[in-house]
Formats: structure tokens, sequence, C-alpha cells
């Protein structure tokens, strides 16, 4: 999905006001003097601002499809679960505006909220298959519960995901470096034991 650099600039308006002020709030009028064009341009390109929703989801859709094909295993729990969260973490960070949207907005956009659970049930099915690889090689142990430990996985990333990108606090913040090494050694260390 390609875009001219005007409709980039309008749809990045659009995600910026989407973040801070949520769909509602986000008026064509105001995407179009963060953008610095005309609102007609807006209509022109996107007719309104549900075209704008719409290619903002598209956009996030095509982007989980080029995942699937990133993961690349090294065999090396550690270095391939740090990996995987790594790729997430920029995922959604890259896609806050549709997440922040599912959040807020739940209940007057709910096939917003469709489109972004696509992600997590995403990089679940991708864990229990890599945790389900290492369990057949003798790297996890055969007791453990692959599904209950993707999940533990995805609620670790996603957890850390709202922190970081709802609150300021540093009492509340880790770096994503110390989030990475830390918490998933910790986990690796449990898978491990």
């Amino acid at each position: 999905m390609s875009f001219t650099p005007t409709q980039k600039r309008i749809l990045k308006a659009f995600k910026d006001l989407l973040i801070q002020n949520g769909y509602r709030n986000a008026t064509t009028h105001k995407i179009a003097e963060l953008a610095m064009v005309n609102e007609t341009t807006i209509f022109r390109n996107f007719k309104d601002k549900r075209g704008l929703l719409q290619a903002t989801i598209d956009q996030y859709l095509t982007d989980i499809d080029h995942l699937k094909h990133e993961q690349k295993d090294t065999g090396n729990l550690e270095e391939d679960l740090t990996a995987m969260a790594d790729k997430y973490q920029k995922f959604v960070f890259d896609h806050q505006a549709i997440f922040m949207i599912g959040l807020r907005e739940s209940f007057a956009l709910p096939e917003v909220n469709k489109d972004v659970e696509k992600i997590p049930i995403h990089f679940k099915a991708l864990l229990v298959n890599y945790l389900e690889k290492m369990q057949k090689k003798g790297h996890i142990s055969q007791h453990a519960d692959i599904e209950v430990l993707a999940m533990n996985f995805v609620w670790l990333n996603f957890g850390y995901f709202l922190t970081q990108s709802r609150f300021d606090s540093p009492l509340l913040s880790i770096n994503h470096k110390d989030f990475l090494s830390k918490n998933i050694h910790s986990f690796v260390k449990e898978l491990t034991c």
C-alpha cells in the first residue's frame, strides 16, 4: 500500500490526533491544520474521517502480514524471544494509534477492535509454534503448558506497551533495552528450570 507524500502527511496527522485526543476529537479541521493541507484535500484523498481510519487499519493489516515472514529462529531461547518481543514492541509502537483507538473507543468502533486483536492472536500463534518446537528439542520442560507460557509472554509485552504509552511516571517506566534483557532473561530462566 503506497501513499503520496500528501496522503502520508494527512495520515500522520490523523494518527497523532488519534493518540492525543481519540477518534471523536480528531476532526477533519484539526487534521488538515496539523497536516498543513486544506480540508478539501482530505475529502478528495480519503472521502472522510472514516476513510482515514480505514486507510490506517489497512496499513496495519498489511504490516501484520509482513510480520509472518520476518521471524528467524536461532534455537537460542533468550535470543529468539528477545527478537520476537523487540519486533512486537516496534510494531505496536509504530501502530500505536490503532491500539489506542481500540482501547478507548471499542464500544463506538467495534470493527476496529476486531482488527486490533489480530496482532496478539498472531503473536500468540507465533509463540506457541516456536515454544512447541523448543519443547520437542528438549529446551523446555515437557510438563510446561505452552499455551499458558505463550499467553504470559503476550501479556508481558502488551502490558509493557500499555505502560509506556499511557504513563509518564518514571516509577512505572523501564527502558526498552532493560525490559527486553531483564524480563526475557527471567522468563527463559523459568522455562528451562
